[in-house]
């Protein structure tokens, strides 16, 4: 840390961070206002350099969606006429013929059966939900 005294004091810490998340700040440095804001500052700079490396993430899946819709979309990112802009989205077909249970049959795992038809990991273990996009240009 650099050791030099903080431009805010308490008073305006707390202001300007808050004070609930100044007093985290001054609980970690042990009551030292100037510990506290040089742990501010070091976590701000930490925090600064992750945001760079969430920017190149952003451009690498960006870039591969990018790549992977004009394989089947050429003109996706210009045509808002696309077919990708056109999507409908089929209910999942049940793996099994038998009909689904009736809600008072469900039992302990209902929250399965609502998970799934929301697409969440309730069913965790218990299989994946398919969810089916159509694309209208191949219904032929």
């Amino acid at each position: 840390m650099t050791g030099a005294q903080p431009s805010l004091d308490a008073a305006q810490a707390a202001r300007w961070l808050s004070t609930p998340r100044y007093r985290r700040y001054l609980g970690v440095a042990d009551g030292d206002h100037t510990l506290a804001m040089e742990t501010y500052l070091w976590n701000s700079r930490v925090a600064a350099a992750g945001i760079v490396d969430v920017g190149h993430l952003e451009v690498a899946l960006r870039n591969a969606y990018d790549r992977e819709l004009t394989r089947r979309f050429p003109n996706w990112a210009i045509d808002p006429q696309a077919p990708v802009f056109h999507l409908e989205q089929r209910r999942p077909t049940s793996p099994h013929p038998a009909a689904p249970p009736q809600p008072d049959k469900l039992g302990p795992d209902h929250r399965c059966q609502a998970g799934a038809e929301f697409g969440t990991d309730a069913c965790k273990g218990r299989g994946s939900v398919d969810i089916r996009v159509l694309v209208e240009s191949d219904r032929g």
